[in-house]
């Protein structure tokens, strides 16, 4: 602080430090290598602002929450984890941002060439816990293909008898099948653009396809309320959603998530 004596500089630091906000935010996994991107481009706009990520299951994050981690904003994969966490008074009315699809990623050296084949006795499958909304959601999938019955009657069964590991967050689902710890994995569709050549992968099929919604919402307990908000707005805007797409997620979506 060129110009200043010793104690109006010691004086002078404390204040020009309450000057730079740190906005923390919960992001579910699966946003990754997206978030930060949006968050460099909240920065530019806010030279006065830092945004810290928190990356974990959304599941994970929500309990955090309930155990009074502090935290200004929150997003997660889906609306279930966001609507128990407005319930429980954590969060005011969410906004869906982004949506994606579900995905079967299969590491490289693996025969598995089609979704029937996860069905194959010795298969090694890795799929998300059931608490996760990756887990939930791939649950679901298989549901949906079973009842379709293009895979077989006992489909759904014969899938889960594979199941060698469940994971807290999807991109331990991705890493294990990229490193060969398992023959497939149930991941996001955005999980499979961002591995691409590291993994094969296979498309499901519409009728095994399932609605994922990522809704973003205000931590009530947040003390920086108004810039919480912005970063909302920011996500929700033609540039946040230019960002995420550009890593595999959709926009275009309902602005307001079914939580009221």
């Amino acid at each position: 602080m060129r110009g200043l004596s010793f104690y109006q500089a010691l004086w002078a630091a404390p204040i020009a430090m309450l000057t730079h906000a740190v906005l923390t935010v919960f992001v579910a996994a699966s946003l990754h290598e997206a978030m930060p991107v949006v968050g460099r481009a909240f920065e530019a706009r806010h030279p006065s602002v830092s945004v810290r990520f928190e990356f974990n299951g959304s599941q994970l994050l929500a309990a955090q929450l309930r155990e009074g981690a502090p935290a200004d904003v929150f997003a997660s994969a889906d609306k279930r984890t966001m609507e128990a966490a407005r319930a429980d008074g954590l969060v005011d009315a969410p906004v869906v941002f982004a949506g994606n699809s579900l995905a079967v990623i299969v590491n490289t050296a693996s025969q598995v060439r089609a979704l029937s084949d996860l069905s194959k006795p010795g298969l090694r499958l890795i799929m998300c816990a059931e608490q996760a909304p990756c887990g939930r959601y791939a649950r679901a999938s298989l549901a949906k293909l079973n009842a379709d019955g293009r895979y077989g009657r006992h489909f759904n069964a014969a899938v889960m008898r594979n199941v060698v590991s469940m994971e807290e967050n999807v991109e331990s689902v991705a890493a294990k099948v990229r490193l060969r710890e398992a023959d497939a994995g149930f991941v996001y569709g955005s999980d499979a653009v961002r591995l691409g050549g590291a993994v094969r992968t296979l498309k499901i099929p519409q009728v095994g396809q399932t609605e994922i919604r990522y809704p973003i919402a205000v931590v009530r307990s947040t003390r920086l309320a108004s810039l919480a908000n912005s970063f909302v707005s920011f996500v929700r805007s033609a540039t946040g959603h230019d960002i995420v797409r550009r890593f595999g997620f959709k926009t275009g979506l309902a602005a307001r998530a079914s939580q009221r």
